[in-house]
């Protein structure tokens, strides 16, 4: 049984009405609009488990991402998730990822202004600077 990035569970079998669950590692690929099933199915991966499996639940689940979700945990190790909410922690990193702070339509449009940056009649190349610097500024 899979979890695709769409949080959908393939695989499973169902008995009595019942979906029951074979052993599965939930994956995402770094969706937004999928990050909450993801999470509902990594709460039900890690209480599935047995006492002695729950802190690897953690580097089973980081295995199996996929696209920006890997990108956002590819510089960390596996000792810090090696433990008993561990599954927690990496949760909590995949909420928040860089890429979400940054205000992108905003990044490109000072951008914009920054590339049709030229010197005006009578401006300094101090003045230039200062102007410069203060878009640079703003698109940050």
């Amino acid at each position: 049984m899979e979890v695709h990035g769409s949080g959908a569970l393939v695989g499973s079998e169902k008995k009595d009405d019942i979906l029951i669950p074979e052993d599965v590692i939930p994956t995402w690929d770094g969706d937004p609009s999928a990050f909450e099933s993801f999470c509902a199915n990594c709460q039900w991966y890690s209480h599935g488990l047995k006492d002695s499996e729950r802190k690897l639940a953690a580097l089973r689940v980081c295995q199996k991402l996929s696209g920006a979700a890997k990108s956002v945990v590819k510089h960390l190790g596996p000792k810090e998730f090696n433990m008993e909410n561990g599954l927690e922690k990496l949760l909590t990193i995949l909420q928040e990822p860089p890429l979400q702070k940054l205000p992108v339509p905003d990044s490109f449009n000072g951008l914009e202004k920054w590339s049709g940056l030229c010197r005006g009649q009578g401006e300094s190349i101090p003045q230039l600077l200062v102007r410069e610097e203060e878009l640079v500024t703003e698109s940050q």
